[in-house]
């Protein structure tokens, strides 16, 4: 046999996984059980149980057969269970149970089945709170999905639009011999339906691909992939039909519609007003309603913080477009006295108002997401990190029973910090914590919005009592104000009385891990005197290794109960899908900007004739390579920066009513925490500054490569 000793002293480590109970006695702190012995096989573990059993077994067995225990497990591999695998194993797992109850037991052999018998529910747990974290991603990832289908659907109708510019002569041509729109769109079908599901199934494999590596798991369940496959083949009839449609459409208005025909009225109406209306009443939803919810322990964000924000930020970017739009006579009109690059590029822009406002629109709903959920994401995982280490106190916390001494060893592994867990402010509840001045802040957490001084500054006033009055100095938070208080360690007779003054408050202390009042005061003032109903508990808080705490720990002799970490203040699985679902809004955004960036290029094709026939002209009258590609390059980057502009503040608008409703846990302190995403941010802008290079050298590359003859010979 083996027998492991010492086990309760020590941290428990991963490898006990679930087996902590066999050493550890979670009922009375201060009394570790037996020694774990374990019996190298199964004849020994019989032979030395029934050796020592009690005189009061009958047939050999008595309280060891009341009180053992047998079990049969059969290990999961963690690495490739899915959701469908881990269901057939629990539907196994039922039907075994059921059937081995059914067996008789030997007698010679005590804990066999018996009508006590019972199955272990940890992988049926496991399973139900997996559902549990997919229907909480469920509710805001349809929204966005649902979003993403239809910019991408949009992107798929501008190529049939694509498609009938640039066929241009042969639609003329067909239409005068009688060919209508419906034939010309089913001919658009016909051209398009290769390469379309070409891209479809590249698309498919390209989404798994990225899914295996950037999802929350490589192995994807057989249920998503099927249901993958049927959006994927919905996805490609429904693109095939809206492309082939508008083709048709676009065709028919090159051939039949009148040259010259008044504008319709409709038109000017800002039908972009109904999405902000919509928004608006998601909004008034919302803030009747928690942003994140939970079910079970399980966190979950409420559908509307996602749904509110695309109807808003697509409403307002169109609506800014809009006015934007409306200045753009006036600019062209200013710009007859500016460079010939800026002149050009303005006028290339003014040239198809609503070209250019569909692109700039485009451009700014992107970025205006990414930025949002980018914030949101950043603002939810510091939330998260700082509610964990204000109620650790640092990164770590190394937790004793037994008096603990100030030595320089301790010093060296971190701040000693005495904890009365039983302490009353005015006779009201509280926790008191006694901590050492001069290193206190070389390892407690502190964020500068916690209170109103800086944690040195507030810490200055600890070691001198109050002038005059002679009051101990104290540091509340809790809603304690400034003045006198009456501090008790402890609950009864023998609890000591402190005179006490709060010389500062602050909204947030480190080491707060309850709904009472904290207090910080030197614990020099109270001695070596707490009595045992004070609950006081030694902590040595760290931002480094926990080893050197817990050695010196066992060196005075008292005995580490746990290194308490960040980790363990909450279940951070079960807050995952708080970051899924904004980091897959991020996913959303970045695909837009893909889909953005496409919409660029086409922009610059659905132009190119006519952009080279009038740089072939320009050319003729004195206009060089570098000025047309300067031209390029301001009509491109003012269109980016615009965007990015305006993307970045209706972002900020959003992020400024979203933000602080986003609480993982109300209870703990602080709330909600406001993170630039400053990577992200400078992202967007190289990619701002790459993509107007890029998009700009391939339309100039374009024109010097055209031929002027057969672009005006084809009808440019």
């Amino acid at each position: 046999v083996g027998v492991y000793q010492n086990l309760y002293d020590e941290p428990v480590r991963e490898f006990w996984c679930s087996y902590s109970g066999l050493f550890n006695n979670p009922t009375n702190a201060n009394t570790p059980p037996a020694d774990l012995v374990i019996a190298t096989n199964e004849a020994t573990f019989y032979d030395l149980a029934i050796a020592h059993d009690t005189a009061m077994s009958q047939g050999g067995f008595g309280f060891f057969d009341e009180t053992s225990l047998r079990m049969w497990q059969v290990a999961v591999d963690p690495d490739t269970v899915t959701s469908t695998s881990a269901k057939e194993n629990v539907a196994r797992q039922n039907t075994a149970f059921v059937e081995a109850r059914s067996i008789s037991g030997d007698p010679t052999r005590p804990g066999d089945f018996r009508e006590d018998s019972f199955q272990s529910e940890e992988l049926a747990s496991l399973l139900d709170r997996s559902q549990r974290l997919a229907n909480g991603l469920r509710g805001p990832v349809i929204p966005t999905a649902v979003a993403g289908t239809i910019l991408a659907l949009l992107l798929v109708m501008a190529a049939g639009s694509y498609w009938a510019d640039r066929r241009l002569r042969e639609v003329r041509l067909l239409s005068s011999r009688g060919v209508g729109p419906v034939p010309l769109a089913i001919k658009a079908a016909l051209e398009l339906m290769i390469p379309a599901a070409m891209g479809t199934v590249a698309g498919y494999y390209l989404a798994r691909g990225l899914v295996a590596v950037a999802g929350p798991a490589d192995d994807l369940d057989p249920d998503a992939l099927r249901s993958a496959i049927l959006t994927t083949v919905a996805g490609f009839a429904l693109g095939l039909i809206l492309l082939s449609a508008v083709a048709g459409i676009r065709s028919r208005n090159f051939t039949e519609k009148p040259i010259g025909g008044k504008r319709s009225s409709l038109s000017l109406i800002p039908y972009e007003l109904i999405l902000l209306g919509v928004a608006g009443y998601l909004w008034g939803q919302l803030r009747g309603e928690d942003a994140v919810v939970f079910d079970g322990s399980v966190a979950q964000v409420n559908g509307l913080l996602v749904s509110f924000p695309l109807l808003f930020l697509a409403g307002a970017a169109v609506l800014v477009v809009r006015m934007i739009v409306l200045v753009l006579p006036a600019l062209r009109r200013r710009a007859q006295g500016w460079s010939p690059a800026a002149f050009v590029a303005v006028n290339q822009l003014t040239a198809n108002r609503v070209v250019s406002a569909s692109l700039l629109a485009a451009l700014c709903l992107p970025i205006a997401v990414l930025a949002y959920s980018a914030t949101l994401t950043a603002s939810s995982q510091r939330t998260v990190d700082s509610k964990a280490l204000t109620s650790v106190g640092a990164e770590r916390a190394v937790t004793s029973f037994g008096d603990l001494e100030p030595t320089p060893a301790l010093d060296a592994a971190g701040t000693l910090v005495a904890r009365y867990q039983n302490a009353f402010v005015d006779g009201a509840e509280a926790t008191a914590l006694g901590i050492d001045p001069d290193d206190f802040a070389t390892e407690a957490y502190w964020e500068d919005s916690f209170a109103g001084l800086d944690l040195e500054a507030m810490l200055a006033m600890l070691p001198d009592r109050v002038e005059n009055s002679g009051r101990i100095p104290v540091i509340a938070a809790g809603g304690l104000p400034l003045g006198p208080v009456r501090l008790d360690l402890g609950g009864n007779s023998q609890a000591i009385t402190l005179e006490a003054a709060v010389v500062a408050v602050a909204d947030v202390l480190p080491g707060r891990r309850t709904a009472e009042p904290l207090i910080l005061l030197d614990d020099r003032f109270v001695g070596t005197d707490a009595p045992q109903s004070a609950n006081l508990r030694y902590e040595v808080w760290t931002n480094g290794d926990p080893e050197p705490a817990a050695a010196e720990i066992r060196q005075q002799g008292a005995r580490l109960f746990r290194v308490f970490t960040t980790t363990e203040v909450f279940e951070l699985a079960n807050f995952l899908g708080v970051s899924w679902t904004f980091g897959y809004l991020q996913a959303l955004a970045a695909f837009v900007g893909v889909i953005a960036i496409g919409g660029l290029l086409l922009y610059l094709e659905t132009r190119q004739r006519k952009r080279t026939a009038s740089y072939a002209m320009a050319r003729r009258m004195g206009l060089s390579r570098w000025a047309h590609f300067r031209s390029l390059l301001v009509e491109l980057t003012s269109v980016l920066v615009v965007a990015s502009f305006v993307g970045a503040c209706l972002a900020a608008a959003a992020i400024a009513m979203a933000y602080r409703r986003l609480d993982v846990d109300p209870i703990r302190e602080p709330s909600p925490l406001l993170a630039i995403p400053w990577i992200t941010l400078a992202a967007i802008s190289l990619a701002t500054i790459v993509v107007a290079f890029v998009t700009a050298g391939y339309a100039q590359r374009r024109s010097d490569r055209a031929n002027p003859a057969e672009v005006l010979r084809l009808g440019g």
